[in-house]
């Protein structure tokens, strides 16, 4: 920033210098001393359980005929996948997942045995579902996967590079409430695996159901738009519990994202230096900065970054 202007100016060479310096030396100030990496508060629901395979559902309510017949065809579709199951011999508990005003599906817990509720989105990767559960802007959504087989390269350690940056996630845990998919491998191979998703899902305390027709789900979220959804492991849905469903659009997730401090990540190939405010960065954004030569200094998402934005060559958001 201060040689650019000096060369607008065309300064004499020692005037570029000293601005140069100077510059350097303004960048030193907005550096946080001590940084400790990202502090993101962990998410606020039931934590670890042992592994659930009790059944499960996820629940659509239905509020009109067409939503009734919809829901009809969506139930037989369940029905002949779980028989199908069943005669092939495989054991998982119950769970169902059900949709606010839509139709209800059942099959089989692999995660965390606990209840909850959210919006329902669906995500179109094929791989990446590491990355894609820990990205914060899932955060307080029921994640469906239309690829139909996820887990099977199971879940790698929370490495770091050569910047304290995680490798493998994009934030320190999982911010998915909930995952959703047709077919969950239960045995996994790659060579940077530590555990299975369904370990990984239960030390979390993330519910999830497998033995669902996905394709319906996204189908019907992609007509109708996301909806409040709720997975229920072990019991049976009680449309009465409809007013448990969480919106997560009346809670403030920035908060629940944002780092709680900031930190600081340099870069040895530049000597820019970036202000990040924190409303759920990926660890890969922050990561493409650096490699781009910008070293940045993190800012939780309420923090008054106007009074240290002119130590930095850019703020980002």
């Amino acid at each position: 920033m201060f040689s650019n202007l000096a060369k607008t100016m065309a300064l004499k060479p020692y005037t570029t210098a000293l601005l140069s310096k100077a510059g350097v030396q303004v960048r030193s100030l907005a550096t946080v001393n001590g940084s400790v990496g990202r502090q993101m508060p962990a998410p606020s629901k039931t934590r670890a359980t042992p592994v659930s395979h009790d059944r499960a559902t996820f629940t659509i309510r239905v509020s009109s005929l067409l939503n009734l017949l919809w829901g009809a065809f969506l139930v037989i579709t369940c029905v002949d996948m779980y028989v199908k199951e069943e005669e092939g011999g495989r054991r998982r508990a119950n769970g169902s997942y059900a949709l606010q005003d839509g139709p209800i599906f059942h099959g089989k817990s692999f995660g965390a045995k606990s209840n909850i509720s959210g919006e329902a989105v669906f995500t179109t990767s094929l791989v990446g579902y590491p990355e894609s559960l820990t990205d914060p802007s899932y955060r307080g959504q029921i994640l469906v996967f239309t690829q139909p087989l996820i887990g099977n390269y199971g879940v790698p350690p929370p490495a770091r590079d050569e910047s304290g940056l995680l490798k493998y996630f994009e934030s320190p845990n999982i911010q998915a409430c909930g995952v959703v998919v047709a077919d969950a491998s239960e045995k996994y191979s790659h060579w940077t695996a530590v555990e299975s998703l369904s370990d990984w899902c239960a030390r979390e305390g993330v519910p999830a159901i497998t033995g669902v027709d996905t394709r319906a789900i996204v189908t019907y979220l992609r007509e109708r738009g996301s909806s409040l959804a709720r997975i229920t492991i072990g019991e049976e849905y009680d449309a009465d519990q409809d007013e448990a469903f969480v919106d997560p659009e009346q809670i403030n997730l920035v908060r629940r994202v944002s780092t709680k401090a900031p930190f600081h990540v340099s870069s040895s190939s530049g000597d820019l230096h970036i202000a990040v405010i924190d409303c759920g960065v990926k660890e890969n954004i922050l990561r493409s900065l650096v490699k781009r030569g910008a070293s940045v200094t993190v800012f939780p998402y309420d923090y008054p970054v106007h009074k240290v934005a002119h130590h930095f060559d850019g703020v980002f958001m």
